[in-house]
């Protein structure tokens, strides 16, 4: 595991600062889909708050969210030529996350596909790599990515103690 990215906490300011230099090597430089990884994280993140109710949701916030939506995703370059690519990764990751907030409620053995199943988004950033730099870049460094965003709560701790 990264130990600077275990250290961190997640969402920190020295994590995000960490996650956009992952993100600028796994993207090779590329602004857009850099940016396109963002936004959409911060939509994702803040739609996962407001269902579970764990965090605060400021009004501000929620503009920030529905301007990235309506505005700043859909002009996004990156986005707009890879949509049809990005568009049934998003859904499966949405479903997948759906899924996951139904299972999380059943026993152990379910909440560990939840688990899983609440993770599935990570598949986005390696996609986005294999967009800007082929097969090779993405699986060079899919693990790595899949490690980072994980990294920070326990699976078996999430699995047997999480209440909902």
């Amino acid at each position: 595991m990264n130990t600077l990215s275990k250290a961190l906490k997640f969402e920190s300011l020295e994590w995000i600062e960490e996650r956009n230099r992952k993100l600028d090597l796994w993207l090779l430089g590329n602004h857009d889909a850099i940016k396109f990884i963002q936004d959409l994280g911060s939509v994702m993140e803040t739609w996962d708050d407001l269902i579970d109710k764990d965090k605060l949701v400021s009004d501000a916030l929620i503009h920030h969210v529905f301007i990235t939506l309506l505005i700043s995703l859909p002009s996004n370059d990156f986005f707009a030529k890879n949509k049809n690519f990005l568009i049934p990764i998003i859904m499966l990751a949405i479903n997948s996350w759906l899924d996951s907030n139904n299972l999380e409620k059943e026993g152990s053995e379910q909440r560990a596909y939840a688990l899983t199943l609440r993770h599935i988004g990570i598949q986005i950033v390696p996609m986005c790599a294999f967009l800007v730099g082929g097969f090779e870049h993405s699986r060079k460094y899919s693990t790595d990515i899949w490690k980072f965003f994980t990294e920070h709560e326990s699976a078996e701790e999430w699995i047997n103690n999480k209440i909902k």
